[in-house]
């Protein structure tokens, strides 16, 4: 009897949650139009007019969350690669004056940092990149080069 019982009130309450969720799609639908009085056209149009309105708001809400989420995401990348830059240190230019007999190769010695360049090859084109030297890499004695090197200490 007591199962009984239980079963008849939740059977009326899934018709009560049933009609209930029939008379809000009722409400939000206009229905036939042409059998509505003037009261209810306006109604179902002011109703109309709140849904658009509504979604226009969720629409921009949805477009400024993405906006916003893009910006953090780019911003989260650019911060991530310059501390990946800075632990390795800063990266510096500095001048030097070729003297008498001194060749690329010795020059070159003085400032490589082998963490960064895998070889001494790799650095020399780096630095006849930027000098735009030739690729036997002839230097004069009294030229002015610029060798790039590295450092943890920021120089301001």
């Amino acid at each position: 009897m007591n199962q009984q019982v239980k079963n008849q009130m939740k059977q009326q309450t899934k018709e009560q949650i049933k009609q209930t969720k029939q008379e809000e799609r009722r409400r939000n639908t206009c229905g036939n139009i042409r059998k509505m009085s003037d009261r209810e056209l306006r109604s179902c149009r002011r109703a109309i007019r709140l849904r658009r309105a509504r979604r226009k708001k969720a629409v921009a809400v949805s477009a400024a969350a993405a906006a916003v989420f893009c910006v953090v995401l780019t911003a989260a990348i650019f911060l991530s690669t310059i501390r990946s830059s800075a632990s390795s240190g800063f990266k510096y230019y500095t001048g030097v004056t070729v003297e008498a007999g001194e060749s690329l190769w010795e020059m070159a010695e003085r400032y490589i940092d082998y963490n960064i360049y895998r070889d001494k090859n790799s650095y020399l084109a780096e630095v006849k990149r930027i000098n735009h030297l030739d690729e036997d890499g002839a230097v004069f004695a009294g030229q002015l080069l610029v060798f790039p090197y590295y450092s943890m200490e920021y120089i301001e």
